[in-house]
């Protein structure tokens, strides 16, 4: 887990490397807005109780962790910060599976 400021206490972007190299993008959790055109970032509230923006490190990472049917949107990692700041999430977490009941499993 790391901070949404952009460092976790050792200087390092909050997005997870993959093969040692950090990821231009990342794929975050999503669903159709009220107006039904713009989406909404999912959040998730941790076992802690803080806002939790979960993303993941590829696409592949996403259906794996969240099921094939699971909306996303593709997000820059460097409109992390401001992304994290735009919908208040506290924490992010990577490339977490989600539980039973929560997945996009369903068409």
């Amino acid at each position: 887990m790391t901070s949404p400021g952009g460092d976790d206490g050792g200087g390092r972007h909050p997005v997870a490397e993959t093969g040692g190299e950090p990821v231009a993008e990342v794929f975050i959790p999503a669903q159709a807005g009220a107006d039904g055109r713009q989406a909404q970032l999912e959040l998730r509230q941790t076992t802690g109780g803080a806002l939790a923006l979960v993303l993941y490190t590829s696409l592949e990472r996403l259906v794996e962790c969240c099921g094939e049917h699971q909306p996303w949107m593709k997000v820059p990692t460097k409109e992390l910060p401001a992304v994290v700041e735009q919908v208040g999430a506290q924490v992010i977490r990577e490339d977490v599976p989600l539980p039973g009941g929560t997945r996009g499993e369903d068409g």
